[in-house]
């Protein structure tokens, strides 16, 4: 069996490969340096067990959302999926510990551990949008210019940017997800098998990474049956390679499950934190509050999925199999999130952070017909503005520190206000404090100080949040910062230039 021609060609592998080291490079450069998600630490604590104890479970007691199992032993209650993932990582990383440390102090080797592993996260983010390139360019017939447009607005007018900073497993699941669209969209365009495998593999890794990925499994199966209605043979023989496919991943994640709770239909969140993610959730309160909310709703923090809504006719009428994977998606991520208890807009994140994980597929409608919806002056204006907002809100948190900010509205005791109050919801709090980091820069306006921080977290919280900035203000001179900040915009400019230059390839026929 062969891959889709137009997936394997040497241009689009070249286009992808450059998307990425381009996109990748400007998340680097933009990097607070560090991963302030709590599933990253967990899961490189468990990634760490497995290389040094090759176990996934430890025998002692563990800080953080660990539980003892019926077995005795303590299990993570996040999946397994992202210490997988964080396998290599951490073995680099903790190789690169031991060779630093006694050569510049265990303080500057810990600035190099957190860095390296923070990168993970623009990894996965830049790798996210280059697949949704490829999909523009392969699926959708887009030319460079529009389809790297369409990306880089996706990218960098959302809040998909901020999560470039974060290893949280929704991060993961979204490229994952990214990766399976792709590879579906294809197979209804060649029925070749060998995508539609690939595309369950993707499907299951994400199911192992979080739960939740059911969602995008039905979807898919809903999506097989859109292209095939017509041809019952070809139906079922899709059906069964997806389902044969994805048996392992449903059988592990089940013994998963029995092994940390008794129960293989009960995960371990479910279980030892019931009050925050059992689906018990007001849905009248929630879906709006995830929806339109000014703190937590995702038309707020992503405008593309915003515009996505006008452009949702018009992309139905043209590739409706698409769609409809879409909006089921789109539905049931919305109806399962509403329903859980407390945690339904991810609690301590920014954002719905639950949702990072299917952004690019709720936006697809808008990357793909935006510009024919979009097409009069008054309406180009009307998408610009929103995106601007969405570049405003998506760079105020780059330049701040949003859990920082969760953390200082706690001390004030208006972190309840963060979801609905108009004035001081989250979105408000980070434009308005960005502002005054920037301000700090040339006036001698106090800081917002949360006690339980560190004086480099205060700092770097209250100014630019920026890698490089922070490293300079611990210490690392400006002839070593300046030329790493050069380095990375010449990487990613260069990458940008090498897309966008004029070749016999620029369309795929």
């Amino acid at each position: 069996m062969k891959l889709a021609a137009h997936f394997t060609r040497p241009s689009i592998i070249r286009e992808a490969l450059l998307c990425f080291t381009a996109i990748f490079f400007t998340f680097l450069l933009t990097s607070n340096g560090h991963d302030n998600s709590e599933e990253g630490w967990y899961s490189y604590m468990v990634a760490k067990q497995i290389l040094t104890a090759h176990t996934i479970g430890f025998d002692e007691p563990q800080v953080g959302v660990f539980n003892r199992a019926p077995n005795g032993r303590y299990y993570e209650s996040y999946e397994l999926g992202s210490a997988l993932f964080m396998v290599p990582t951490t073995w680099f990383d903790e190789q690169l510990w031991h060779s630093l440390s006694p050569r510049i102090g265990d303080a500057r080797a810990l600035l190099v551990w957190r860095f390296v592993l923070a990168s993970l996260s623009a990894v996965y983010c830049a790798a996210g949008l280059a697949l949704v390139y490829v999909m523009l360019r392969t699926v959708f017939a887009q030319k460079r210019r529009l389809a790297l447009a369409n990306v880089l607005i996706l990218g960098f007018c959302s809040y998909y940017w901020n999560y470039s900073r974060n290893l949280a497993d929704s991060v993961l699941c979204c490229v994952l997800l990214c990766a399976a669209t792709l590879l579906l969209f294809l197979f209804g365009r060649t029925l070749d098998a060998q995508l539609l495998i690939l595309a369950s593999c993707f499907l299951g890794l994400g199911l192992i990474t979080r739960p939740t990925m059911l969602i995008p499994i039905a979807a898919a199966f809903l999506y097989l049956g859109a292209v095939l209605h017509r041809d019952w043979k070809h139906l079922l023989k899709a059906s069964a390679i997806t389902t044969a496919t994805l048996l392992p991943f449903v059988a592990w994640q089940l013994w998963y499950n029995h092994l940390r709770t008794g129960n293989a239909l009960v995960s371990a969140l479910q279980a030892f934190y019931k009050a925050d993610n059992g689906l018990t959730g007001d849905l009248a309160s929630h879906i709006p509050g995830l929806l339109i909310s000014p703190g937590k709703g995702i038309l707020v923090y992503a405008p593309p999925v915003f515009l996505a809504l006008f452009c949702f006719p018009v992309f139905f009428k043209r590739y409706r199999a698409e769609a409809l994977y879409a909006g089921a998606i789109g539905l049931g991520w919305l109806l399962l999130h509403a329903k859980l208890a407390n945690n339904w807009y991810g609690a301590w994140g920014w954002g719905p952070r639950h949702f990072i994980a299917v952004t690019p597929v709720l936006a697809l409608p808008f990357l793909v017909s935006g510009f024919r919806v979009f097409s009069s002056k008054l309406k180009m204006v009307f998408a610009g503005l929103c995106l601007l907002f969405g570049f405003v809100l998506a760079m105020s948190a780059t330049i701040g520190d949003w859990l920082y900010r969760i953390g200082f509205a706690f001390t004030e005791g208006r972190a309840d206000r963060f979801v609905w109050s108009l004035t001081e919801n989250q979105a408000v709090d980070m434009i308005v404090s960005s502002g005054r980091n920037v301000a700090r820069l040339f006036t001698d306006i106090p800081f917002d100080i949360v006690p339980a921080a560190s004086a480099m977290n205060q700092h770097a919280s209250n100014t630019v949040n920026v890698w490089l900035v922070t490293a300079y203000h611990q210490g690392v001179p400006a002839v070593a910062v300046l030329p790493v900040a050069f380095l990375l915009l010449a990487l990613a400019g260069g990458s940008f230039w090498l897309l966008l230059r004029p070749d016999r390839q620029d369309a795929i026929t």
